[in-house]
């Protein structure tokens, strides 16, 4: 008797638990509905609005909705895709890049977002290069960036099966020791296995610890301190769409680095992480 009133007590005081966290999930998921409801409605009315700027500041108005109902907290690769689409066409390529770059990183090797972002970068005034060594690692190692994560490790784990499962095999036939093939195959496994596992924890590694950002303002110079009393580092100054690597974090500002390794200081307001 004495379990049976424990356990309805405990079920009296769960329900309500579950009941409001049900309705509050229902009521994000509404306010997600709407949001985005409102945003594609103002999406395909931009397309019509009469001359260039109009159709700008609409396309600016329909990113600010597709923006509130990512402020919901649902995010995923197709709504980061269309934030980007909408403030691509409202002219802003600060905002397209990033959210190309995060609509990336929830779909990654999506091609149709890689082509989108290749543009958006073809747009911006600042076209910075890699640096020379970078580049070349680059162009040795593409597969490094080309794949996902979880490309990498997949595949990487099926060539381990593979080549051991060519290796057992050698070793309870020993009259296909003699055929080359196999052995080179079960060799070639193993290297790409091997080369796939160490880029996946490389980049696993690497991703935990990196702060990629792009730069949202639409000109601001690198500067030697954090401050606006410093001098500019460089003569010419950052443009919107610059994608820079946080590298450490003082009060409201941030020291980033470029693609071709030169660094300087920015307001963090200037900024947003990916």
């Amino acid at each position: 008797m004495t379990r049976r009133l424990l356990s309805l007590v405990l079920l009296l005081l769960v329900l309500p638990t579950v009941w409001l966290s049900a309705r509050s999930a229902h009521a994000a998921d509404g306010a997600l509905d709407s949001r985005l409801a409102a945003a594609t409605e103002a999406f395909a009315k931009a397309g019509a609005a009469d001359g260039i700027e109009a159709r700008k500041s609409a396309y600016r108005r329909a990113a600010g909705l597709y923006d509130r109902a990512l402020a919901t907290g649902h995010r995923n690769g197709g709504l980061e895709y269309n934030v980007a689409n909408a403030w691509f066409l409202a002219g802003d390529m600060g905002r397209a890049i990033l959210h190309y770059r995060r609509a990336l990183q929830l779909r990654p090797g999506d091609p149709q977002f890689e082509a989108n972002l290749a543009t958006a970068r073809s747009r911006r005034e600042d076209q910075i290069e890699a640096g020379s060594g970078r580049a070349v690692l680059e162009t040795l190692f593409f597969w490094h960036g080309a794949l996902s994560l979880p490309t990498k490790r997949g595949v990487g784990i099926a060539a381990y099966v593979l080549a051991f499962g060519l290796l057992g095999l050698l070793s309870l036939r020993p009259q296909l020791r003699s055929l080359r093939t196999v052995q080179i195959s079960a060799f070639a496994l193993l290297v790409i296995a091997s080369a796939l596992i160490v880029s996946a924890w490389v980049e696993a590694a690497h991703d935990a610890d990196r702060q990629d950002a792009v730069l949202v303002a639409d000109v601001m110079p690198l500067r030697k301190g954090d401050g606006f009393g410093y001098p500019p580092r460089f003569e010419n100054p950052l443009h919107a769409g610059a994608e820079i690597l946080v590298l450490e974090e003082r009060g409201d500002w941030v020291r980033v680095a470029l693609p071709d390794g030169k660094d300087g200081w920015l307001p963090i307001t200037a900024i947003e992480r990916i």
